[in-house]
């Protein structure tokens, strides 16, 4: 959080709110060490950041992410396009798949750049 603009929405504590309940809804964890518990906090902290600025990025863009379920993003514009973007880390999105959120978003290739 050091590093994050000063007007960011999740301060700390909220931060710390959010992975709570994450925490306690892990199942079956054999928590190691202290360090484990640590690192295991950390992570969901991370994911909570990274959802909040998918969130506000698809926000910006006139669009929203409807839910995450597991590593796939559904995302609903204000004009009713939808579609399902996978987030699967390491991994990259085939040109199959690009063209069928590209088309599913009514975007052609030079028209998603220029949103980059």
């Amino acid at each position: 959080m050091r590093d994050e603009r000063p007007d960011h929405p999740l301060q700390t504590t909220a931060l710390v709110h959010g992975a709570y309940p994450r925490l306690i809804d892990v199942k079956r964890v054999d928590w190691e060490s202290r360090t484990h518990f640590f690192a295991v906090s950390a992570q969901m902290m991370r994911r909570l950041l990274v959802e909040a600025a998918r969130k506000r990025n698809a926000d910006e863009r006139g669009g929203s992410v409807v839910r995450v379920r597991g590593s796939h993003h559904f995302l609903k514009h204000a004009d009713g396009r939808s579609t399902v973007v996978p987030a699967h880390p390491g991994e990259t999105i085939g040109p199959g798949l690009t063209t069928k959120i590209l088309r599913d978003c009514d975007l052609t290739p030079d028209g998603l750049l220029a949103l980059l």
